[in-house]
């Protein structure tokens, strides 16, 4: 078996064992690792937003080392299906001197963005890259660019730069996404757009209809140079199974992967000697970065090349004459004037760009807790490597026994209802470990199958729309209960249970603030005002802060009901806030878990007084059956012949509310936090296994 065998082989973009051998905590991240993310970026996690453009790394290598003009030229002909106007965003993995970096340039407003986790390491390498990267991007601007080195996440070692671009790429990526979904669905103009020489329409539905490229991977690397980063050995692979079970093909010498059209190989010296004593060499290439500076004629902005500098430098000071030290000083003091007020003027035009563009100020501001950490993200694609590669292996057989996944990759898909739960997830669920809201939310659903599948005036409210409703500020003008409305809506689009308001008798919120769950359950009394019940199980640290979150969580609920249902009336008065005492927690990790007891014990109460109320409701119309064929008339209830007693005994179980019993949580009526644990696992384990399961197991 060859040293450097093929792992995975995934829509063109291989991966070999030293290619996996670099996710190991401490290896340097390949280029190949690189373009097989960001082949599974763009085809499954964004299939259908052609918008953002994942360069490959040996494109951008390319593109960034080009020499001449008539290179760009040869590129930016070959990836103009790729890159048209279409393509808003364009992420590319830079590489200088070992060390990895992320240009990203933005279509609409003309402007790179450079991410560097070590400090301003590549910051020359990325001016000179982005003047060749708008050469093959829009050959025939007449317009400058923009260049802004962005504040980012600093990594503490030498080995994560590349980690870090993959975090910072997703997360650019999945923003802007995001950002086109919501703009589609708001229904806005494009004509920002138009004016920034943008020719995608971001409506949804014109993202969908426009047709894909079938050479979408051809912008990522397709021929194997010589790596960017060497390791010696493959025993992290073979430590973790992966090299012994590789294919055992090994890879013909600079294979493409693709079409040699796309990205034809290098010419050898010689030729390349001849190209470059035949053809001039682009002199802005050497200095690519342009200046840009107010005509004052014209009062618009115009380029200018380093090659005819905005502010003459002085020419070096020669022995016996030069320029003498007053003219420099002065010099330098008007060109310190001129780059003050240059600088002034480009901030005031990313502002209106930006605003134009329709995109927040901070939009490509990317913090640390924006990222994932870096150690998290080497398991995450070492586990996605295997993942894909068991699929593959499986397709290959034709199904079968699956080999055995990662447990961190494991998922647990349940048959009951549509949810899916990581290993993460389950795991939470040990004694010490802080309830995931993924579980909370299986839990209440299965709460919801077992006892109200089939009514609808028992609602459990999804955690993601609890989150919006707890987050949103209390506001009542139109437009924002307008928008609060929508966004719940839109995330309770599986129950629908939202949108008849007065179906719903009650209702059980989980509330998350600060660290911390409690439960908020909604209940419509008859002829009475809505109560809304708190159970909070940390009341001597956390009661002040929790009770407003639920008070802010029921204002803005009762909102969307009005929303919902115009006739319903909302006003300070039309609600009641009560805090229960109930168990309390004697830790800082099970404030989960007695979530989840709190909603077990009520739901289990309310189910069996349902039960009741049929039961009895049945036997009324059976005894009404049977007296409507006598013929005698049925015995009256004398209270005459009543005791004093009797009559006592009548009025106080007459004056007691059952409902107060009902909604009352002690100690006894529960399970110890580390059983309900292991309750909740059960539950998954049952509802999620492929034997046959009934409801009752839940």
């Amino acid at each position: 078996m060859p040293a450097d065998a093929v792992v995975l082989d995934f829509e063109n973009a291989e991966v070999r064992s030293s290619d996996y051998d670099s996710l190991r905590p401490e290896g340097w991240l390949t280029g190949e690792i690189i373009n097989f993310y960001w082949t599974f970026l763009e085809r499954r996690e964004f299939p259908t937003h052609p918008s953002v453009l994942f360069l490959g790394t040996y494109t951008a290598y390319r593109i960034s080392t080009a020499e001449c003009a008539r290179d760009t030229e040869l590129i930016s002909r070959q990836l103009a299906q790729e890159l048209g106007g279409h393509r808003q965003v364009i992420l590319v993995p830079l590489n200088s001197r070992n060390h990895w970096s992320l240009l990203v340039y933005c279509r609409p407003t003309r402007t790179f963005y450079h991410y560097d986790s070590i400090a301003s390491h590549n910051r020359a390498f990325a001016e000179r890259a982005a003047g060749r990267f708008l050469r093959v991007v829009e050959p025939r601007a007449r317009e400058g660019f923009y260049f802004k080195s962005m504040q980012t996440p600093q990594q503490n070692n030498d080995f994560d730069c590349g980690v870090y671009v993959l975090a910072i790429a997703e997360e650019l990526a999945r923003r802007y996404v995001n950002h086109v979904e919501r703009r589609g669905k708001e229904g806005r103009s494009r004509a920002a757009y138009d004016r920034l020489n943008a020719a995608r329409d971001f409506s949804a539905d014109a993202g969908e209809e426009q047709p894909r490229s079938r050479t979408i991977s051809q912008a990522h690397s397709h021929v194997r140079p010589k790596p960017l980063h060497q390791h010696q050995g493959s025993r992290y692979a073979a430590e973790s199974g992966i090299a012994d079970s590789a294919s055992a093909t090994a890879t013909l010498p600079n294979r493409a992967l693709a079409s040699h059209l796309l990205m034809p190989r290098f010419a050898s010296q010689k030729q390349q000697q001849q190209q470059q004593q035949s053809q001039p060499a682009f002199a802005a290439f050497h200095s690519p970065f342009e200046h840009f500076y107010r005509n004052p004629a014209s009062d618009s902005f115009m380029r200018q090349h380093v090659s005819e500098p905005l502010v003459k430098v002085p020419e070096p000071l020669l022995k016996g004459g030069g320029q003498s030290a007053g003219d420099c000083s002065a010099e330098d003091a008007h060109s310190t004037l001129l780059r003050r007020t240059l600088r002034e003027e480009r901030l005031k035009l990313e502002v209106d760009m930006m605003q134009k563009a329709g995109l927040p100020r901070d939009f490509w501001l990317v913090t640390v807790e924006d990222i994932e950490y870096p150690q998290c993200m080497r398991k995450r694609i070492r586990a996605l490597v295997v993942d894909l590669r068991r699929q593959q292996k499986m397709k290959l057989k034709g199904g079968g026994c699956p080999e055995p996944v990662p447990a961190v990759q494991r998922q647990y898909q349940c048959r009951l209802f549509p949810m899916t739960l990581s290993q993460d997830d389950v795991d939470a669920l040990q004694p010490g470990e802080w309830v995931t809201d993924d579980a909370i939310d299986f839990y209440f659903r299965s709460l919801k199958y077992k006892y109200f599948r089939d009514n609808k005036k028992y609602v459990y409210i999804p955690v993601n729309i609890a989150n919006l409703l707890t987050e949103r500020a209390v506001d009542s003008s139109t437009k924002h209960l307008k928008e609060l409305a929508d966004d719940a809506n839109a995330l309770d689009y599986e129950t629908q249970c939202l949108r008849k308001p007065r179906q719903i008798r009650v209702a059980f919120l989980p509330i998350f603030g600060d660290g911390h769950w409690s439960l908020l359950v909604y209940r419509q009394q008859k002829n009475k005002l809505p109560e809304f019940l708190h159970f909070n199980s940390y009341l001597n640290s956390t009661r002040a802060h929790h009770t407003q979150c639920a008070r802010t969580a029921l204002i803005n609920l009762l909102y969307v009901f009005r929303e919902n249902d115009p006739d319903m009336t909302i006003s300070k008065e039309s609600y009641k806030l009560v805090v229960k005492n109930c168990p309390q927690q004697n830790n800082g990790n099970d404030c989960g878990v007695f979530v989840c007891m709190y909603a077990y014990i009520l739901s289990s109460r309310l189910a069996r007084r349902e039960k009741e109320r049929e039961a009895h409701a049945s036997s009324i119309h059976a005894f009404v059956r049977r007296l409507s064929t006598m013929s005698v008339a049925p015995p009256t209830h004398d209270t005459d012949q009543l005791s004093f007693s009797d009559r006592n005994k009548h009025k106080d179980k007459d004056r007691s509310d059952p409902d107060e019993l009902l909604w009352k949580v002690k100690d006894k009526d529960g399970l110890p936090p580390d059983d309900m644990r292991a309750y909740i696992q059960r539950v998954i384990y049952h509802a999620t296994s492929t034997s046959r399961s009934t409801t009752a197991s839940l």
